[in-house]
């Protein structure tokens, strides 16, 4: 199977064209002034070439120390009034040209291109089932360089060993690229007065589209690498065993591995850096967690009587590994970009590896009679390794009760109701919303803490202090 298709792009929309952003100057500058110094000179901002007469007089006047009678015939009239809205030569210059350019164009495509690919293929049979499929992804992003390339397979098996044993293993493999670089997102101060000259160097617009102040959206990107790569393996095994007098066991275990690579470098051939923007920084991190649910249940049902009866239990493992370095000051060149790490003077290395585990247990009980009439029990004990050191575990039972009133005799007479239930309940509720670490003793610095000399005597000093368990 394939998909093609197009995502229209609305953020074209908020790219002025050139008439449009002259009229937002103009704007803005009338909303400047104040009542009394708009009065009479609601048009000064205006084109003058719509202008005649005294009206025109008034507005080449406007500002000026000395108010003449007549406005001279050399003078650029259209010049005057791109100065007025702060536009500076190279506007001026493409303005009369007739020079316009539509960054919409350069940044945010017309329709960004959204292609998918896919292969499957499936079989069954009264032992076995299995599908197995593979997809590439390629999409345009809204902005240039916000896409991303994405490889995914995926593999379902169910296997009925014989009448009591089934195993079965459901896995997902993604790899994605985020290695392109986004362009400069500020659509409120491009110019449509000028070009594009980010691939002609010598050219005096090529940092600033303008000649100053305003950078080309492309620059940065231009000299900026970057590897960018993530992958993520998702799998779930069980098997179920079904067991005499109506009891089933089932157990799944299910592994999670996600792993992300970022290199970036800004490499000193931007002249908009300083020496301190060139760097580069490589990121490793790498996830690993599983989960192991062994769940033993019972169900029967005894003429009116039903029971269901379920245990489980539950462990759970965290880990994760980050690795940061940086480096900066370059010497004899960064021309390695993020590959010449070792040729930086100045550098940093930082690492932050987790590592956690819970636990649970929990048993239910479910009667029902009748189809009407319902109780249900649970208790569970939940242990966490970052809750404190007296208090790894916390019990939170909870109870409820339901009445189905509208499978009693007198409410099928209502033809107005199709259901209706009425349910109690109670029970305790917890938390683990605690990051790794956070219940282990910790180290502070605080001034309020008396230090005693040999002598018995006690004076106040920056020192550390032990809080928390």
């Amino acid at each position: 199977n394939n998909n093609i298709g197009f995502a229209q792009n609305w953020s074209r929309a908020r790219i002025l064209d050139g008439p449009g952003f002259l009229d937002i100057l103009a704007q803005k500058r009338y909303s400047e002034l104040s009542s009394s110094e708009l009065a009479g000179n609601e048009f000064v901002f205006d084109d003058p070439r719509g202008l005649s007469g005294d009206k025109l007089l008034h507005w080449y006047n406007y500002g000026r120390a000395v108010k003449l009678d007549q406005v001279p015939s050399e003078v650029d009239l259209v010049s005057v009034w791109m100065s007025r809205l702060g536009r500076v030569d190279r506007e001026i210059e493409c303005y009369k040209n007739g020079i316009e350019t539509d960054w919409a164009d350069y940044l945010y495509p017309k329709a960004a291109l959204q292609q998918q690919y896919q292969v499957s293929v499936s079989n069954r049979n009264e032992k076995n089932s299995y599908y197995i499929s593979a997809s590439y992804t390629n999409k345009e992003g809204a902005r240039v360089g916000m896409g991303y390339e994405a490889i995914s397979a995926r593999v379902n098996i169910d296997s009925y060993i014989n009448k009591w044993l089934t195993v079965g293993m459901n896995t997902m493999l993604n790899l994605r690229d985020n290695s392109q670089v986004q362009t400069q997102d500020d659509r409120r101060v491009w110019s449509p007065y000028t070009t594009n000259e980010i691939d002609n160097p010598d050219s005096p617009y090529y940092r600033y589209t303008t000649g100053s102040g305003i950078t080309n959206p492309f620059l940065e990107a231009k000299y900026t690498d970057k590897f960018g790569k993530n992958i993520s393996l998702n799998s779930n095994v069980f098997g179920k065993v079904i067991l005499p007098w109506g009891f089933e066991f089932k157990s799944t275990f299910t592994p999670t591995f996600l792993g992300n690579i970022l290199f970036t470098h800004k490499s000193s051939k931007n002249p908009q850096w300083q020496a301190s923007n060139i760097r580069t920084e490589r990121e490793h991190q790498d996830q690993y967690n599983w989960q192991l649910d062994n769940v033993l249940s019972w169900n029967q049902t005894f003429g009116n009587h039903r029971i269901e009866a379920s245990f489980i239990q539950n462990a759970e493992k965290r880990q994760q590994w980050v690795t940061r370095a940086q480096g900066w000051d370059f010497s004899p060149s960064d021309v390695l970009s993020y590959h010449g790490l070792y040729n930086s003077q100045s550098s940093s290395v930082g690492s932050n590896d987790t590592y956690s585990t819970a636990d649970a247990l929990v048993g239910r009980l479910f009667y029902q009679f009748k189809g009407r009439y319902s109780i249900n029990a649970t208790v569970r004990r939940d242990g966490y390794s970052e809750f404190g050191a007296d208090l790894k575990t916390g019990v939170f039972p909870a109870m409820a009760g339901s009445w189905t009133f509208s499978e009693e005799p007198f409410a099928k007479k209502w033809e107005w109701l199709d259901y209706g239930k009425i349910r109690l309940s109670w029970g305790i509720n917890g938390h683990r919303n605690l990051s790794v670490g956070e219940g282990l003793a910790k180290v502070s610095v605080d001034n309020r803490y008396l230090r005693i000399d040999q002598d018995g005597k006690g004076y106040a000093v920056a020192g550390s202090m032990i809080s928390g368990k």
